[in-house]
């Protein structure tokens, strides 16, 4: 009795307006950032191996961006960018879409979802998988469909060389600084920019979430201009407090969605649900270090970084690593 009157409650919140009210006042000046990962239909022969925490059918993606345009501003990643350097600002409620890891079905199932309805996104990209030829590279984006994604109005960044998370890697500087020269080969060339040195993207997604601060100062003197973790909050979006190179803040947080978060017990979407688990979510600072209970607490101590000259790299990708 008592989870049928909460379910009544969301019910109720969500569609008498009170809780939408709530939403665009707390979050005129938050940005949203949400993560996914796959996107695939039940009929496809991957579905059935899919880790399902992780992956969403075509309809429910598809009901999830209804949401985000019935709900937010969607904004893409040169709106963000431009907002963080101060020629622009953001609209209210705005909200970036994501994707960790660049799977292939990103192209073929969530890109046309996209283009339909107009909305960009941005694919962070384990650039040793793009050309990779073990059995999950081979699930991963192809160069091909890496230029369809760029086409369509999705930017690409960098999820790290071979996806091991930074502070467990061998070479953090390698996973950091080759992955960005690997893309940028791939990706063609850029517009030079000042703050940006050499060719690659402009933003960075730690794998694993996981992040310290001399990583995330690596990351700036590399080129990276955008830093995002899995840490689950909010961004403060007033004009000078976005974060990037200069601000108090390096790094963003992001809200990863599953279908357990919004399908009810019957396997039916709810947008209650997603509006509960969202327009609650905290606006608050990323730590400056923070990692999920997803590895071993004994991580390895902090690099003793030398001063980061331009690399010159032209990198050709090895397989995905395990």
């Amino acid at each position: 009795m008592r989870s049928r009157l909460k379910h009544w409650a969301k019910q109720f919140a969500y569609h008498s307006g009170a809780l939408d009210l709530y939403h665009g006042c707390r979050h005129h000046d938050a940005l949203t950032v949400v993560m996914f990962h796959r996107v695939l239909s039940p009929h496809d022969p991957r579905w059935q191996s899919a880790n399902r925490e992780y992956t969403l059918s075509v309809e429910r993606f598809d009901q999830c961006l209804e949401f985000f345009q019935n709900h937010y501003q969607v904004v893409s990643t040169e709106a963000l960018l431009e907002a963080r350097s101060g020629a622009k600002r953001l609209p209210a409620r705005p909200l970036l879409i994501t994707f960790d890891d660049g799977w292939s079905d990103n192209e073929e199932y969530a890109l046309p979802c996209l283009k339909r309805r107009g909305l960009p996104a941005l694919v962070f990209m384990v650039s040793d998988a793009v050309k990779g030829q073990d059995e999950r590279s081979l699930q991963m984006v192809t160069e091909e469909q890496l230029q369809h994604l760029q086409a369509g109005g999705v930017a690409i960044g960098s999820h790290g060389k071979t996806h091991m998370a930074f502070d467990y890697a061998a070479d953090p500087r390698a996973e950091i600084v080759r992955s960005r020269a690997a893309l940028g080969e791939l990706l063609g060339p850029a517009p030079r920019r000042r703050c940006a040195p050499g060719p690659g993207p402009r933003t960075l997604s730690f794998p694993r979430g996981r992040h310290r601060a001399d990583l995330v100062a690596l990351a700036m003197a590399s080129g990276y201009e955008l830093l995002f973790t899995s840490c689950p909050v909010l961004n403060p979006a007033a004009p000078g407090s976005l974060p990037g190179p200069g601000a108090q803040r390096r790094q963003g947080g992001r809200i990863m969605l599953t279908t357990e978060m919004i399908e009810d017990g019957q396997g039916r979407f709810r947008a209650e649900n997603l509006a509960g688990h969202l327009f609650r979510a905290p606006i608050a600072p990323v730590p400056s270090t923070w990692a999920p209970r997803d590895l071993p607490a004994d991580r390895p101590a902090p690099l003793a970084l030398a001063p980061l000259a331009v690399p010159d790299l032209v990198l050709r990708p090895n397989a995905l690593a395990a």
